[in-house]
Formats: C-alpha cells, structure tokens, sequence
C-alpha cells in the first residue's frame, strides 16, 4: 500500500507509469495506465526477448512520470533504462521485496 500512496500522492490519474515485472495490480489499485502496451514483461519477455525491445522503445517515447521496480533479479535491463535516462530514486521500501520508485527527470519536484 506504500506503494500505491506513493503512486496516488505524486502523479494525477492522467500521468503514465510502468511497472517492472508482473506486478499488474499496481496499475489497478493506483488507477494509472501503463506507459506501454505491455503492463508486465516477465515472463513473456524472457519466451519472446524483442518484446523487451518493444517495451523500452515505448518507454523512451511515452517518458513515464515513475518507474517501479520490484527487485526479482531480472531488473538489470530496467535499471541500464534508468540510468540512461537518469530517472531518480524517489522512493524505496524493503520488506520481503525491495521496491524502489524511480521518477522522470522531466516532471520536476513534488
């Protein structure tokens, strides 16, 4: 629910995000869209790797307002996205998983 807060608090509904993984209930329960045609990209990313290609080619047009990383092991190629794009960590939180909220250099400060 963190999460979600976090979500709700510094975006309105308009704004696009993405979620890294197969966490799609983030979408729901924030009542954001997601940035791209894929809300999820594990495991369909790892049957068919260009959807991967698609995914980041829609990202680098659509510039979400966040990124949300759930930390599976399998972030490597969102985290070389983040870097690239020099989105900020704007949010962590670590309980059974570690999340981290990343937000686009674009949208400025809250």
């Amino acid at each position: 629910a963190n999460v979600v807060s976090y979500i709700e608090k510094h975006t309105d509904e308009d704004e696009k995000i993405t979620v890294w993984g197969n966490w799609d209930i983030i979408y729901v329960l924030s009542q954001r869209l997601p940035a791209t045609q894929y809300s999820y990209q594990s495991p369909i990313g790892t049957v068919d790797p260009e959807i991967y290609d698609e995914y980041f080619a829609g990202l680098a047009e659509e510039d979400p307002s966040l990124i949300i990383v759930k930390k599976d092991g399998t972030e490597k190629l969102m985290m070389d996205f983040i870097e690239e794009y020099e989105y900020q960590k704007v949010f962590e939180n670590v309980s059974n998983v570690t999340v981290e909220i990343y937000r686009n250099p674009q949208c400025g400060e809250e």
